[in-house]
């Protein structure tokens, strides 16, 4: 793993969410609760864009599609796949739950530096 540049922190405050490519990977930056989040930027579900998910002041993210809950901090999965009622369980089975990919942060004076 190695270290790169990922952007200003002061920009990112400003934005609150933004999607940069790193080193051939998509990655999901989030300013929330005064802490940078580094994250796969596509549910590991279906691979559609977390970028306008629910984040929630549990630390999850929300996929806006299937409503699949992912912890921040850890990746980890809180729900698989609730969404739509019927049809978004039978969806859950497309593929068994994977959890989201998260990267190490860290900030040096304003810059962001992501870890992969």
């Amino acid at each position: 793993m190695t270290w790169h540049e990922a952007g200003s922190l002061a920009t990112l405050i400003d934005l609150t969410r933004e999607v940069k490519e790193i080193a051939g990977h998509k990655v999901l930056f989030i300013w929330h609760l005064d802490k940078v989040h580094a994250i796969q930027s596509q549910c590991p579900h279906l691979k559609l864009p977390l970028l306008k998910g629910q984040i929630t002041d549990n630390n999850e993210i929300i996929c806006p599609f299937h409503k699949s809950r992912f912890d921040l901090c850890h990746g980890e999965v809180k729900c698989w796949s609730p969404w739509p009622k019927v049809v978004g369980p039978l969806l859950g089975k497309v593929s068994k739950p994977h959890s989201l990919t998260v990267y190490e942060v860290k900030l040096e004076d304003d810059k962001i530096l992501v870890n992969i």
